[in-house]
């Protein structure tokens, strides 16, 4: 029985530029719906982020201003995810 989701054309892309603008795989992982594992799978080969070299407290605030943007523009993701949309929101 295969569980794998397949992924939609522009997906990874999208989880791309999300974690460009420093939205961290777990926050990806919650709203999407796929596994960490998956996400850092796709992620490997990128230049993406380390978010571990910021104060704690830097990262602490940055991680509640991106999980209250990214609930603001989840839908608005899914539809650029699903071919609806041109441009990423």
């Amino acid at each position: 029985m295969n569980r794998r989701v397949p992924f939609m054309p522009r997906e990874k892309a999208a989880y791309i530029i999300l974690r460009r603008k420093q939205v961290s795989i777990n926050e990806m992982s919650k709203i999407f719906g796929r596994s960490s594992s998956v996400l850092h799978r796709i992620l490997a080969n990128t230049r993406s982020l380390d978010l571990r070299k910021l104060p704690a407290r830097t990262r602490v605030l940055g991680s509640l201003r991106t999980h209250k943007t990214m609930m603001k523009l989840q839908l608005a993701w899914e539809a650029f995810i699903l071919g609806i949309g041109e441009k990423p929101p």
